[in-house]
């Protein structure tokens, strides 16, 4: 017969082999690491404003172009579609 533990009355869980973990929410930099944004997490510690703010605006940059050519593109191949009758 299995035992259970007892959290407060009504709640309880099977004992077996049980571990228990103290967690705590990560912070910014630790989340960079986790996710393997090791070079980001030390741009930021360096508090380097200046650097920050230039690779920012170029990683929106090319995020702008990219959509505008995505953009572009699609409505040529809508419109400019010599086999596609509009109106």
């Amino acid at each position: 017969m299995r035992r259970k533990a007892m959290l407060h009355e009504g709640t309880s869980f099977p004992v077996g082999k049980i571990a228990f973990l103290d967690l705590y929410p990560l912070d910014y930099e630790e989340f960079l690491i986790a996710l393997g944004e090791n070079q980001l997490e030390q741009l930021l510690v360096s508090r380097d404003f200046s650097l920050i703010i230039h690779i920012i605006q170029n990683l929106l940059m090319f995020i702008i172009r990219t959509w505008s050519a995505s953009y572009s593109v699609r409505l040529f191949t809508e419109f400019n579609n010599p086999t596609k009758k509009h109106g």
